[in-house]
């Protein structure tokens, strides 16, 4: 007996996390944007990815202490 194949069109859904780094003038913008790129880098539509988390990157603190107390500007 010989059975015909059908063929089935099937459409997958998974959870993949990845960190997009975007500059933005505001979280509203950054989180557009993050989303954007997302899509464009796994190949899916904008309206199916959502963002888990976002935030700035942290301030960088440049100063030093030297001799008798003075701090000084330089890399800590």
């Amino acid at each position: 007996m010989n059975t015909m194949l059908k063929t089935y069109e099937v459409t997958c859904e998974g959870v993949v996390q990845r960190m997009v780094l975007v500059e933005a003038h505001n979280v509203v913008e950054a989180s557009h944007l993050g989303r954007q790129e997302f899509a464009a880098r796994i190949g899916t539509e904008v309206e199916g990815v959502g963002v888990v988390d976002i935030y700035t990157e942290p301030v960088r603190v440049t100063f030093k202490e030297v001799g008798d107390g003075e701090v000084d500007e330089g890399k800590l």
